[in-house]
């Protein structure tokens, strides 16, 4: 009965078959350098990664392989999509492009602007990675995961390598966590990002208090920082972030 809840829709009842769900578009790509400052640019590894996730998920969406290379084409513009048109382009005596399938086209862009270096560059951001100055440790967190990523850090050192980097007071208050074997990375995360919190708070109470104390009472003496804390803003430096209990020490505080 046409109409009627629950009916099949007339494309089906002739037998026609459905598409798959459409997958996002990707953004278009160029290699040139922005003129907008406020305009984030689009990297090429995730727009390659959309870019391919969509024309295999939505392989049926395009009913010849010649209609996926001009997809990907669609999906170019200034200098990538110029350089990319002696491939495409079809000879002018032959008929014929140097590139006959969208694979030729995607293995060459991603051998003309995927960064070779990657791994090497983000091994060596990761290895200088430290918590600075104002810092919160959740950023640090994400920057941390971030290249450890980029860098294929095995998560079994994630750990070792986190604690090794908290500054002064949080080292120590974390350190007991540390050693607990069955403690891992993620709790131990949430372990100093909860202490990490505190002492945030605890110092922007006593500067407030340092603030409001009546002028003849104000400590003019420059507050020490040894990275805890104390009158100093936290946390950094101590030899900008050298641990007082680094990964493998043997002295443990006293419980």
């Amino acid at each position: 009965m046409a109409g009627k809840e629950g009916a099949p829709d007339s494309t089906q009842s002739r037998g026609t078959p459905r598409l798959t769900p459409k997958q996002k578009d990707p953004p278009v790509f160029t290699s040139d350098p922005s003129t907008d400052k406020d305009k984030t640019p689009v990297m090429f590894d995730q727009w390659f990664l959309i870019l391919r996730k969509k024309l295999v998920s939505n392989t049926d969406h395009f009913p010849s392989d010649d209609d996926k290379t001009m997809y990907i084409l669609a999906h170019l513009c200034g200098t990538a999509s110029s350089r990319l048109m002696p491939f495409i382009k079809p000879d002018d005596t032959t008929g014929e492009a140097v590139f006959k399938t969208s694979k030729e086209v995607l293995d060459h862009l991603h051998e003309q602007y995927k960064d070779l270096n990657e791994q090497d560059v983000a091994k060596e951001k990761f290895n200088k990675l430290e918590i600075t100055t104002g810092m919160e440790f959740k950023d640090f967190q994400l920057e941390f995961v971030r290249l450890a990523g980029m860098a294929k850090k095995d998560k079994s050192t994630w750990k070792e390598e986190m604690f090794k980097r908290l500054p002064g007071r949080l080292n120590t208050i974390c350190l007991d966590k540390y050693h607990d074997k069955t403690v891992n990375y993620n709790y131990l995360c949430t372990y100093v990002q909860r202490h990490d919190y505190q002492q945030r708070k605890n110092f922007v109470v006593s500067q407030m208090r340092k603030n409001d104390a009546p002028q003849g009472q104000q400590n003019t003496n420059p507050p020490k920082n040894n990275g805890g804390g104390g009158g100093g803003s936290p946390y950094p430096p101590r030899n900008q972030n050298q641990s007082p209990n680094p990964a493998g020490s043997q002295s443990r505080p006293a419980s």
